[in-house]
């Protein structure tokens, strides 16, 4: 076998102290079915508990809070260890001091959280059978209990930090902190054992002192019983079932005590005989605290909380009071307090009597308003349901129709109240800022009305108080309290409270007081309307400008935007609180209004913003009046406009003169009697500081054709043979067209050629006569002319035989010709007629 020091640095298994694969395999499985039955153990338990509502009392709730500690362990650390026990002992996830104080973290967590349950079941139990219901109920109260379970978990966190020092004890770095910690451990469990020993001591020595006592008041009295008495139980049992509870009790303080022992004999394994005592302690502690329920069952009792010691003595009592002779009670004795349509149980009961008679009146032998039901020993008066005539005191008169007919009474008085729900707060839902409002608070059916005290405040005001206690109430009233006041549009949210009380001095009742509130919806506005401008009242042009407007009214006021135009109409833009306009132009200046309508209190108002879009100027007219395109003569206007803000600088000029036309300020040229030499491109510029604008026209001036000239080539006299070109120009807007045309020997022109340039090939007499060119355009014509002679064709200097022939045959014509001519002049002269056909005829 290792030693303890060695074991506890390599072993998964708390309880493994051989080396041997058997052991281990066994231990694990063994570990496993501890794991699998404490688990569903424990879940049952709880499951049970938080099923059945019976179950849920105090003593449970620490029972269930064992169990869960008790899970933690079963169902976390167990099963860790039996897989751990199955690796070899050398693994090295077995070495981990992180993982060792996990697991030890987890087992001292369950285990001590395990054992302050047992603690406190065993404490609640003490409490309940020895000390007083009032002093129980004190104590356990919701509250209490659960700081008590609270504090289980917290005592078990707080040695966490011990941890480390329990598991260096026995190595040989074991120093004072480690001896400090087991210390403490053996003085945990050592006080742990001792409380167990007193609450249970304890409880056995009340159980077996209200034992005795009822035995000895049962055995004065067994002679009187009319009915046979259950024999007491042996008194050997009792002292063999005393024997072994104080035996078991003694094992719990020797087990408490063991780790003092074997600190002081063996401190080398004190590490693992801590761990397994704590295990064996919890073992223990559960079979000791069923040991109490065995006592109780083997000596006929069914529960150790007192109430089974209690009931007998209360029955034997009774049993005492049949033959102390005729009583009678009242049940309750007390006064009874009831609501107003409860149902309340009067019972008339008596001892002593074997056929008594009954009687129920009121004192002033009203009607009872209630069944009288009759039974051997009791009888009872039921009022359902309670009304206004049960106020008042009811007395039982019993007769016990024995030999003496002895009589008794007994009153007890009811007293009936009526207050059954919250007041109902009644608010306009219209109220107005401003305006008178009406707050009414109804308490519906209460009695007496007459004890009823009402206060109507808002908020931190000083309350509206008002009391009733001059009506005289015979019956539920519904009461109404009024409250007027100003409603500001601070009073939105706040809160109108209704408190009434009812004040019943001599009734224990609850509620007295009840309590509604609403809150105040008061409508106002529109006010403090704003208009907010983003980028600002002043954005460049492109940018997108957003205009808020923002106004107090509720319900929320509807918005219209709108823009002033020129002689003061208005645009109506969008109907929302935001009007976003995208690259913003020179047009988009302007005055913005905002008008915001609260339709409810039917009023308006209004804001404006002022919007100047900045920028660089942008030419918006560059025109020429009548039109681009003008005849010449006609009057002409060009035009420039720009918009910019600032405003900008114009200048108007015509391009081809690099001049300026007019000042900067001129916006517009007048040309009177246009001349085509005005014609051409205009241009305008724009500029501010931010920048220029440039744009152009042009001017086009028509006019009809002019200075248009013929040329005749060849320019010297013209010879038959030759080639002419004749060229026709002229000028013109637009370029006007030729039409060449020739006069015929009838006076008409006919025309010969549409082409500016006319040409005539080998010259011919025929050829010759008057030319005219005609230019013309839409605008206008003009016509010239030109003349065509031909001369005769002469030989060259050089071809003197051509000239001799031709000189000759001139002169052999031209001498009989003369001579002809001298003679017909004579014979003329004679004849005195110059007739050449009279001439010829006298010579032949």
């Amino acid at each position: 076998m290792p030693n303890a020091s060695s074991w506890s640095a390599s072993s998964p298994l708390l309880l493994l102290w051989e080396d041997s694969s058997g052991t281990r395999i066994f231990l694990s499985l063994l570990y496993a079915v501890l794991a699998i039955s404490g688990t569903l153990s424990n879940v049952m338990v709880i499951y049970l508990v938080f099923s059945f509502k019976k179950l849920q009392t105090t003593s449970n709730a620490f029972i269930v809070n064992g169990c869960a500690a008790d899970l933690s362990v079963c169902a976390l650390w167990m099963p860790q260890e039996a897989v751990l026990g199955l690796l070899p002992p050398n693994s090295s996830s077995l070495r981990s001091a992180e993982y060792r104080l996990l697991r030890g973290g987890l087992l001292g967590l369950g285990l001590t959280v395990s054992l302050a349950s047992h603690l406190l079941v065993a404490f609640n139990r003490y409490v309940l059978i020895t000390k007083l219901p009032s002093v129980y109920q004190a104590l356990y109260q919701r509250r209490h209990t659960g700081c008590m379970i609270g504090l289980s978990w917290a005592l078990a966190l707080l040695p966490v930090p011990l941890l480390p020092g329990l598991w260096t004890l026995g190595s040989a770095q074991s120093d004072g902190s480690s001896r400090y910690t087991a210390l403490l451990l053996a003085l945990a469990v050592l006080g742990q054992t001792a409380l167990l020993l007193h609450c249970y001591l304890g409880i056995v020595r009340r159980v077996r002192g209200s034992a005795k006592r009822v035995s000895v008041l049962n055995f004065h009295l067994l002679h009187q019983l009319p009915f046979p008495a259950a024999p007491p139980p042996p008194r050997r049992a009792q002292r063999r079932l005393s024997s072994v509870s104080v035996l078991l009790l003694c094992c719990v303080f020797l087990l408490g005590t063991q780790p003092l022992v074997w600190y002081l004999l063996s401190f080398s394994s004190l590490r693992e005989k801590l761990l397994i005592l704590l295990i064996r302690a919890q073992l223990l502690e559960q079979a000791l605290n069923c040991v109490p329920h065995v006592e109780l069952l083997r000596s006929g009792k069914e529960k150790l909380d007192g109430t089974m010691v209690q009931r007998d003595h209360v029955l034997l009592m009774n049993r005492v009071k049949l033959f102390k002779g005729f009583e009678m009670e009242i049940i309750p004795a007390k006064r009874i307090v009831a609501q107003i349509g409860d149902t309340v149980i009067l019972t008339c009961n008596t001892t002593g009597c074997a056929s008594p008679s009954f009687s129920w009146r009121t004192q002033m032998d009203s009607p009872l308003g209630g069944k009288v039901s009759n039974h051997r020993t009791h009888s009872t008066l039921t009022m359902n349901p309670v009304s206004v005539v049960n106020s008042r005191s009811y007395l039982c008169t019993v007769i016990c129709n024995s030999a003496e007919k002895e009589r008794k009474e007994k009153s007890v008085k009811v007293g009936v109240y009526s207050f059954p729900s919250d007041p109902v707060i009644e608010i306009s839902p219209s109220l107005v800022a401003g305006e008178p409002a009406t707050v009414i608070c109804k308490i519906p059916d209460v009695y007496p009305s007459d004890r009823l005290e009402v206060s109507l405040k808002k908020d931190e005001d000083a309350p509206h108080v008002t009391d009733f206690f001059q009506d005289e109430s015979a019956n539920t009233e519904t009461k109404i309290v009024t409250y007027t006041f100003l409603p500001k549009a601070e009073d939105i949210g706040k809160n109108i409270t209704c408190v009434a009380r009812l004040l019943i001095a001599d009734m224990d009742f609850e509620p007295k007081e009840r309590t509604s509130s609403q809150k105040i919806n008061a409508n106002f506005g529109p006010q403090n309307t704003v208009i907010t401008a983003s980028p600002g009242n002043s954005p460049m042009e492109g940018d997108t400008l957003n205009l808020t407007c923002v106004t107090q009214s509720n319900p929320p006021a509807q918005i219209v935007w709108s823009k002033y135009l020129a002689e003061e109409s208005i645009q109506h833009l969008i109907r929302n609180n935001v009007l976003s306009i995208p690259h913003v132009h020179f047009n988009d200046s302007g005055l913005y209004i905002c008008e915001v309508i609260n339709l409810v209190t039917n009023r308006t108002e209004k804001a404006t913003v002022d919007i100047i879009i900045q920028g660089a100027p942008v030419i918006t007219k560059l025109s020429i009046e009548p039109s681009t395109t003008v005849q010449e003569g006609e009057n002409v206007s060009i035009q420039c406009s720009a918009e910019s803000n600032p405003p900008p600088k114009i200048i108007l000029r015509r391009k081809s003169d690099n001049a300026k036309v007019g000042p900067y300020s001129a916006r517009s040229i007048l040309l009177p009697s246009v001349m085509f030499q005005n014609g051409g491109d205009y241009e305008c510029v724009a500029e501010n500081k931010f920048g220029n604008s440039k744009s152009e026209i042009t001017l086009n001036v028509t006019y009809g054709p002019k200075n248009t000239m013929i040329t005749v080539i060849p320019t010297d006299a013209l010879k038959e043979g030759e080639t002419v070109t004749m060229k026709c120009t002229s000028s013109g807007n637009p370029a006007p067209r030729i039409s060449w045309k020739k006069k015929k020997a009838t006076g008409e022109f006919e025309e010969i050629s549409t082409n500016a340039t006319f040409a005539i090939q080998n010259l011919k007499s025929q050829d010759l006569g008057l030319y005219e060119c005609e230019a013309y355009n839409p605008v206008g014509k003009e016509k010239k002319a030109v003349k065509l002679y031909i001369q005769a064709r002469l030989e060259e200097p050089d071809q003197m035989i051509p000239l001799i022939i031709a000189f000759s045959s001139v002169a052999a014509v031209a001498v009989p010709a003369v001579a002809i001519l001298i003679y017909v002049s004579r014979q003329a002269k004679i004849n005195g007629s110059y007739s050449l056909v009279k001439a010829l005829r006298l010579k032949v």
